[in-house]
């Protein structure tokens, strides 16, 4: 018997306040926290615009559940097989989905029908998507960069990918201790700090620093697990080659999808956007004033201009153009979103 109402509500409860409301299209949403609601409205609402979406984060009472707890209570729901067509749970995939075959969880949200995951590890790497990354500082600051991001975000998965192998090796072998690595060990992984891609050079460097630590880590491991070294290239084999993850061959390629988003999101920010969106200003402000124009004419451009500019950080934050750029992810998150009312 459940120990509160919150717990007793399920999909029949909303099932009949739609039909009974002569509402039979709305939908309640459970999400993990309030960051979530926009991207999953947006996507939920772009996949099915018949549909009434009523997205919110898990709450108890008028308390807010923490983010690291609201994936574990929409687990929960799912579990008590609380959802329906009515109302559905959205989540994080994390490292459950590359992980489905070794945890629970995993094999929960890939079994679930009324339970949907971003694939990526959260709605952050989505944003963070390289190929709408030039379009981005566009719509910032108005001018389109010469700065190949594809190129870029392939490298920087390329360096990663046997960290990440190493990262999910130790989940699965469940090496906890202090020394070994976790998801929640990236943000000492992403060099964010100084350099920025201004040109060649400064990228370079930055891919220089996070391959050396990478290196570094992937050492210490191998010291701390010598059987690491042997085992880690049957291990890629079973993650990449398993039947029901043939879909992940994108994955080999596109390791930034799988890392925590939270020290992506800022890796991005930090060593592409905010120097390129600057270096974009500055071009532009330059251009004003060498224009054959009076200083009056140049001062009032100038003003409209910056009055134009929208910051890079904010735009990144709500940046939902994945779903136009043939992005593997979305389509597997939009075959999910159809599934659910087949």
């Amino acid at each position: 018997m459940a120990a509160t109402l919150v717990e007793n509500i399920n999909g029949k409860y909303y099932q009949n306040r739609s039909v009974l409301g002569n509402r039979p299209n709305e939908v309640k949403v459970m999400v993990e926290d309030e960051e979530d609601v926009p991207f999953w409205e947006d996507v939920l609402s772009f996949v099915r615009p018949d549909k009434k979406f009523l997205v919110a984060p898990y709450s108890y009472g008028s308390q807010k559940i923490a983010l690291k707890k609201g994936k574990q209570q929409i687990l929960s729901k799912a579990r008590a097989n609380a959802f329906n067509a009515y109302f559905i749970g959205c989540v994080d995939s994390d490292y459950d989905y590359l992980l489905q075959d070794y945890t629970d969880d995993g094999k929960l949200m890939a079994s679930n029908r009324y339970l949907l995951q971003t694939y990526a590890y959260s709605i952050e790497n989505l944003l963070c998507h390289a190929g709408t990354l030039a379009s981005l500082c566009s719509k910032s600051v108005k001018g389109m960069p010469d700065f190949d991001f594809q190129s870029y975000m392939a490298k920087v998965s390329c360096i990663i990918r046997p960290l990440l192998l190493c990262s999910l090796y130790c989940v699965v072998k469940g090496y906890i201790d202090e020394g070994d690595f976790t998801a929640t060990d990236w943000q000492g992984v992403f060099p964010c700090d100084k350099d920025v891609c201004k040109d060649d050079q400064a990228e370079e460097r930055i891919l220089g620093r996070l391959q050396k630590n990478v290196s570094d880590i992937i050492s210490r491991l191998e010291a701390s697990h010598p059987e690491m070294a042997g085992e880690i290239g049957s291990f890629e084999y079973e993650i990449f080659s398993k039947k029901q993850l043939s879909e992940l061959s994108w994955l080999y390629d596109n390791c930034c999808f799988a890392v925590r988003g939270h020290d992506l999101h800022k890796f991005v920010l930090n060593t592409t956007l905010k120097g390129i969106a600057k270096q974009l200003k500055a071009k532009h402000l330059a251009d004003i004033n060498g224009a054959a124009a009076t200083e009056k004419e140049k001062a009032n451009n100038r003003n409209h201009y910056r009055n134009t500019i929208v910051d890079i950080e904010d735009l990144l934050g709500t940046n939902y153009e994945y779903k136009h750029k043939d992005c593997p992810l979305f389509k597997m998150i939009k075959r999910d979103i159809e599934k659910v009312w087949e």
